[in-house]
């Protein structure tokens, strides 16, 4: 069963040893006992110690957060520990904590400082009668005090339980998170490079101008660095900051404009001599992005349907921020070729969070009725007339300003997205060929555009997978200029009656695809796909007997060529 789980960012979905208040003799709701916190050292878990069943042990990231600094802690110092607990549906959380080296040996020490949660012998803090209820959500805060100077590093180890309430043992859910902890540096000086935010994911000139945050990772403040940077493999240049930074604090610093070329490109930035001396520790000094530079637009007509093994292809962008589960291709679906791109949203609990897959840019001023269009497959997991509805969302939108601005073009979720019959499934949803829905967006009011950038996002609501296919961008009464290999597709009568032609010629044995749609994108029954078709020439007639009077989308692909045309069904 897929089970909804929210997670927030920065914090822990954490159950403990618990069990509900009716208190059966399987568990404990006043708390663990020691030598339960999944730690190498103590190897057991609620799970392992016979408490709570009803799941494998799940580990996960970032469920345990404090306030140590990113360079580390200063020994002989008190920190604030936070846990917290979020489950849909759930109202009984636990959890213990214990700071360990390998060996586990404790690390410094633990301190209640509410009801919510107690010691549990030296070393070990967990929650309490008072501290095990909550409406989905729950959490826990608690004090650690550093231990003297040279301790080294350490791990904060959690095994965590979400569970049901209902008197047993089973249908509990269990996790192990880790929090790991550095010492600061004393009395050294240590600084790096945080972040690099200019160059990002691309840029449309070939004048780059870096910004960098530096930040200061020692205990002493920083008054003085020197930046290295460099685009690709080039000799590193260097720029001298000077200011005056505290503990763990940062400074934007824009560094003087590095020329580049069309294409992809890495940028590096590095630290070195902070204060005039050498770096504590060198190893959170550099920071290196990749970014692609868009100076020449890729030519129109365009196709893309990720048939090819390189994902992404030169001049097309990934933005994930959140670094987890993002656009990828797959060879599992695909409307025509080989493979499509998709989302995994059945298996992305992290509500709200945006994915984008970019395009390389287009000049949209050589085609008098520029149209983008593109294959869309998709499918709820929730029942759309439940109480509670929710759906993936798919947004388009357009820049002409190299991503400066963006215009909403497209916007659908819910059953408008949905492609498939039933429109929801609990299923893992992975379209079959009838799956598919055609989509145009006309661009007739962009067609100044010299430089237009196209950028397709999801927004999850932890439903189901998302594909897209067969973008491209062309004129929408047919692509001027593109070719079926050897001659040009003939459609005809047009306007038709009762039949359609139509013409072509294959020069070499390629897949083809035929089909046909309304206006609103809805594809018509008689379309034609075959695999592979040996080289020739080609007449096929198409029945339009039961289609009603209109103007209707007929698409054609021959490899990766492709022709969209409109025809007229007149009676």
């Amino acid at each position: 069963m897929k089970y909804k789980l929210l997670l927030a960012l920065a914090v822990l979905c954490i159950g403990a040893i618990i069990l509900d208040s009716s208190q059966k003799a399987y568990s404990n709701a006043a708390g663990a006992p020691a030598g339960c916190s999944g730690s190498p050292a103590d190897g057991n878990t609620c799970a392992a110690s016979g408490c709570h069943t009803g799941s494998n042990v799940s580990k996960i990231n970032g469920w345990i957060t404090s306030n140590i600094p990113a360079g580390g802690y200063t020994p002989g110092t008190t920190y604030l520990i936070t846990a917290k607990a979020i489950y849909i549906g759930r109202g009984k959380f636990g959890f213990e904590v214990s700071p360990q080296d390998l060996s586990g040996n404790i690390i410094g020490t633990l301190q209640s400082i509410n009801a919510a949660a107690k010691l549990r012998g030296p070393g070990y803090i967990s929650h309490t009668t008072s501290g095990n209820t909550g409406t989905d959500s729950l959490i826990w805060t608690f004090n650690w005090k550093a231990p003297a100077a040279g301790t080294g590093g350490f791990t904060f180890y959690g095994a965590f339980n979400c569970a049901n309430n209902d008197g047993n043992t089973g249908g509990d859910l269990i996790y192990t998170s880790t929090l790991k902890v550095t010492e600061a540096p004393s009395p050294g000086v240590d600084a790096g490079i945080l972040h690099i935010t200019s160059p990002s994911l691309y840029s449309c000139s070939g004048t780059v101008i870096p910004t960098v945050q530096i930040h200061n990772f020692g205990i002493t403040p920083l008054t003085s660095a020197t930046i290295n940077y460099q685009a690709d493999a080039n000799t590193p240049s260097s720029f001298s900051w000077t200011g005056n930074l505290a503990t763990d604090s940062s400074a934007l610093v824009t560094l003087p404009a590095v020329t580049v070329s069309s294409g992809t490109h890495t940028f590096t930035a590095f630290t070195s001599t902070p204060n005039a001396v050498a770096d504590t520790i060198p190893a959170d000094d550099s920071k290196t992005v990749s970014f692609d530079v868009k100076l020449t637009p890729q030519q129109t007509p365009f196709a893309e349907g990720f048939d090819t093994t390189l994902f992404p292809k030169s001049g097309w962008e990934i933005n994930n921020p959140n670094n987890d589960t993002t656009w990828r291709r797959t060879t599992k679906a695909f409307h025509s070729g080989v493979a499509s791109v998709f989302i995994n949203n059945f298996n992305y609990p992290k509500l709200g969070a945006i994915d984008e897959i970019i395009t390389p840019s287009f000049n949209l001023s050589v085609m008098p009725t520029p149209v983008l269009t593109f294959q869309v497959a998709y499918q709820l997991y929730t029942n759309p007339s439940s109480s509670s509805p929710a759906s993936d969302t798919l947004v388009v939108y357009i820049s002409t300003d190299c991503g400066t601005t963006w215009n909403q073009l497209y916007k659908k979720y819910g059953v408008p997205l949905t492609t498939a019959t039933p429109t929801y499934s609990t299923k893992s949803f992975v379209p079959t060929a009838s799956q598919w829905r055609f989509e145009s967006i006309n661009l007739s009011g962009y067609t100044s555009a010299a430089q237009a950038l196209f950028k397709f996002v999801n927004i999850t609501d932890y439903e189901n997978n998302l594909y897209l296919d067969d973008i491209h961008i062309d004129n929408s009464l047919g692509i001027a200029g593109t070719e079926v290999p050897s001659s040009s597709l003939l459609l005809y009568p047009n306007p038709a009656s009762d039949r359609l032609l139509a013409d072509y010629e294959l020069a070499a044995p390629v897949p083809v695809s035929i089909k046909l749609y309304d206006m609103l994108g809805k594809e018509m029954s008689m379309g034609y796909s075959d695999a592979l078709k040996p080289s020739g020439k080609y007449t096929t007639e198409f029945d339009l007997k039961n289609l009603p009077a209109g103007i209707y989308v007929f698409h054609f692909q021959a490899g990766q060529l492709s022709e969209t045309r409109r025809f007229t069904i007149s009676r």
